[in-house]
This record gives C-alpha cells, structure tokens and sequence, in this order.
C-alpha cells in the first residue's frame, strides 16, 4: 500500500512561495495547474498529485497567495544626498587614481615601443570558427521558470517558449519542432498549432519535455 505524502510546515512554506511566485508571472493559472507546478520546488517523492480532497484542503492557502501576488514589492527608499565634504574627498581619491592610471597608461605604451622594435608585426587574430546552427524547437505551455530550466538543460537547442495567451496572440511561429503541453494550454492552442511542423504533444510536465526533447538532435 502506497504510504499517503504528509508535508511539514517548511514544505508548505515553500510550496505557498513558489505559489506566489507563480501567480505574479501568470495570474489566471487555474487551481489545479497552479497545486501542480508549485510542487516543483519539492523533490519528485515528496509530490502529491491533485484530486478533489487535496484542492480543497488548500483552497485557502491557495486563495492566499493569489491575494499576495497582487501586491508589489515596495520599491526601495532613494539614498540620502551625500553631505557637503564627500565631493571634495571623493574629488580627491579621484585624482589619485587618475594619475596612476596615466602612469600606467604611459608605461604600457613605452613598453610596446620598445617590443615593436625587436619582434616583427604578427598575423592577425584568426578567424573564430562558424558557428553551429542549433535546431529550432517551439514550446507552448510552460512556466517561466521551467522555460529557464530547459533552456539550461538543452543547450543544444534553440528555444522559443511560449505562454497560451501569447501563442492565441502572436502570430503563428514556425520551428524545426513543436512542442505542445497538453496539461496547460486549451484546446484554441491545440486547434491553431495541429498543423505545425514535428508536433509533438507532451501530456506530463518537465520530465516528460526532458524525454522528448533528448531525442531531437
């Protein structure tokens, strides 16, 4: 019998930050998708997975952190004016360090003078080698911190991430690969990118984009 998952209050906390971290990047995510995606934070055994029960018993807190995502961290005080005496000091200090500068400046050039006269010019920097075109992979559903995780993960590849409100928006993108995640986008994404080039649905979450992408070279 599979043992049921209990979290401590620092899992909890942890949870209800990523909530709210969450909702500041895309505030109509739906109860469900939001008790799925902040579990990220957690290691993959200590996650639940969502169901009538669970989605009530954190209703409140999920309430909660839609109510602080609302409001802005408050922008830092500007710093007090410097008192009369800095400039003069700093006006000092300034030209110290302008000075040796100079005389650095001077050294160097005298000392390439005098190597200009014993070693013959040498042949330009070489040319850096092309660069490698990387395939091109469309990805339409994740989160803006999963996007960043895959993006490190796969460099290898050339990533377009986008939200569902973007994908409804923007004009239709074509890439080498399409990447559909079926758990957070509708059907009006789904019907615009049917279509697309190498579609490929992806029904889970990141570990199920890691599988995917691995086989695209």
């Amino acid at each position: 019998m599979k043992t049921k998952i209990r979290w401590d209050e620092q899992e909890r906390e942890a949870i209800y930050k990523q909530m709210v971290s969450l909702l500041r990047d895309n505030p109509i995510l739906r109860k469900e998708e939001l008790y799925v995606a902040a579990q990220s934070v957690l290691p993959v055994e200590r996650r639940r997975k969502p169901n009538f029960s669970s989605l009530y018993k954190y209703a409140d807190d999920i309430d909660r952190a839609r109510a602080e995502a609302k409001i802005r961290p408050v922008e830092p005080l500007p710093s007090p004016p410097p008192t009369e005496a800095a400039p003069d000091l700093f006006r000092t200090i300034l030209d110290q360090l302008l000075e040796a500068l100079a005389d650095k400046v001077a050294e160097r050039l005298e000392l390439r003078k005098e190597e200009a006269k014993h070693h013959p010019k040498h042949d330009p920097q070489p040319i850096s080698a092309p660069r490698i075109p990387r395939t091109g992979v469309l990805v339409i559903g994740l989160l803006n911190q999963q996007s960043q995780t895959i993006i490190n993960t796969f460099p290898n590849l050339e990533f377009t991430c986008l939200t569902p409100e973007q994908a409804l928006k923007r004009e239709l993108l074509r890439r080498s690969h399409t990447i559909l995640m079926t758990k957070f986008i509708n059907h009006s994404v789904q019907d615009r990118y049917r279509k697309a080039q190498n579609l490929l649905l992806c029904n889970g979450g990141v570990s199920e984009l890691s599988a995917l992408l691995r086989n695209i070279k």
